[in-house]
């Protein structure tokens, strides 16, 4: 049956009931799990297994996976059972675990003491489709496990998502020529985290490659999406009234050398409160790392700034 008890048609998946005279009226003394298997469907009581199940033409039954192993991933199914069964394929590696990480990333653990990541990531290409190949391996010597020999998911360490994004630095191929560091430059100047950013990057990729020039930047204009902007109109009040209170007895009209509040254009020097504005650069290595780090964790670089300035004032008070 499907998520509303409906009967599936042949080759659809759907979880099994059993039904008939051997089902047992519940769990003793447990009335969560008696809640959650017994189930009544057209005055009859079913037996919930779990088991996620194709039926064909024949009326074979074929297994697919456990359901409590299905996941929803970036509104994709993802069968965790699947991407377990495809790495214990490994001889290396002797026990594993697929798991959904803060409604965000896919992560693996695999229990090995010689393993290479490469490795992981091959098997995962040449057998899984895309979306459900995971974004980390996390290779430990045991998994941890209960007296029963199941893994346990709270006593998995976390991943370090710090580590989606960087490259070997022996493998790093710098650019060679004149058009590659164009292209260089641009991925390093633009994040796109939407489809519209992405379309106008494409669009300006193809101008740097038929110009054979690099992109005209203009200071004073808007060309992208700018976050911060819409952001700043997010109502403040309380962030600001805790920082007073905490900030009470401090000379806060005293204009502080910080690299923030920078004007919109070189004619517009209107400030938004008492601030001095410093401007320094970043090196493109520190760019990337920025702009890598805010893109696996989900925020943009005007929260990741805001973080860091909250730090900042929670270590001043």
């Amino acid at each position: 049956m499907d998520d509303f008890l409906q009967s599936v048609t042949a080759s659809q998946e759907g979880e099994l009931f059993v039904g008939g005279v051997g089902i047992f009226a519940g769990y003793l003394e447990h009335n969560d799990l008696t809640a959650k298997a017994p189930t009544e469907v057209h005055d009859e009581l079913f037996y919930r297994t779990g088991d996620l199940d194709r039926m064909n033409n024949e009326r074979l039954i074929h297994y697919v996976g456990r359901k409590d192993h299905q996941i929803k991933l970036h509104g994709q199914g993802v069968e965790l059972g699947e991407i377990e069964r495809r790495l214990l394929n490994i001889a290396s590696i002797s026990a594993c675990i697929g798991i959904k990480w803060n409604d965000g990333q896919l992560i693996a653990y695999v229990q090995s003491s010689d393993i290479n990541e490469k490795v992981l990531q091959e098997q995962c290409k040449s057998h899984l489709t895309p979306h459900m190949i995971p974004s980390l391996f996390v290779t430990l010597d045991k998994l941890p496990l209960n007296s029963n020999g199941k893994i346990v998911q709270k006593r998995l360490p976390s991943p370090n998502f710090s580590l989606i994004h960087l490259t070997n630095l022996d493998e790093l191929l710098l650019p060679m020529n004149k058009i590659e560091i164009i292209i260089h430059h641009i991925c390093i100047h633009h994040a796109c985290f939407d489809g519209t950013s992405t379309s106008i990057f494409i669009r300006d990729l193809s101008f740097a490659y038929q110009s054979d020039d690099s992109l005209p930047i203009d200071d004073n204009s808007l060309q992208y999406i700018d976050y911060s902007i819409h952001e700043n109109i997010i109502d403040m009040i309380l962030s600001q009234g805790f920082w007073q209170l905490k900030l009470k007895g401090y000379n806060v009209i005293h204009q502080l050398s910080l690299p923030i509040d920078r004007q919109r254009s070189l004619t517009d020097q209107q400030r938004s409160g008492l601030t001095s504005s410093a401007q320094f650069t970043f090196s493109d290595d520190i760019c990337s790392s920025f702009l890598n780090y805010a893109s696996s964790h989900h925020f943009t670089l005007f929260q990741l700034e805001l973080s860091r300035f909250y730090v900042f004032l929670f270590k001043l008070t």
